[in-house]
This record gives C-alpha cells, sequence and structure tokens, in this order.
C-alpha cells in the first residue's frame, strides 16, 4: 500500500495503478497518508527494539555475528 501510494503521488506509470491523474488536493493527503504510515511503522521498530533491549522479545539474529560486525 505505502509503495503503491507513493508511485500514484510521483506519477508514476505503471500497469497495475489507476491510469488517471490525481489532483493536488488526493496527492495532499496521500502524502500525510505515506508520512503518518512511516511513522507508525518507526514507532513499532522503535518498541521493538526497546522490548529486545529490555528482554521481553527475544533476537531472531546471532548475536555474535552482530558484535562482529559493529
Amino acid at each position: 500500500l505505502l509503495s503503491s501510494l507513493e508511485d500514484i503521488t510521483k506519477n508514476i506509470d505503471i500497469e497495475y495503478l489507476p491510469k488517471r491523474r490525481w489532483c493536488a488536493l488526493e496527492n495532499k493527503r496521500a502524502h500525510y497518508m505515506i508520512k503518518d504510515i512511516n511513522k507508525l511503522l518507526k514507532e513499532r521498530r522503535m518498541m521493538r527494539s526497546l522490548e529486545k533491549f529490555v528482554g521481553g522479545r527475544l533476537y531472531e539474529t546471532d548475536l555474535g555475528l552482530l558484535q562482529r560486525t559493529i
């Protein structure tokens, strides 16, 4: 959904997207939706990271490998 909204607002011509051009109000509305979606995703990533740091969630990656790369 997020990538298709970005493609539509940038007027990219792709087969699976609607063919009509959006007016300025629709582009602005989609832009705000994209910003809100990105904000929610960022908050979700931060909460998961915090849960992992505190110990409430298990890491899915190898921590030894992570420490070697840092």
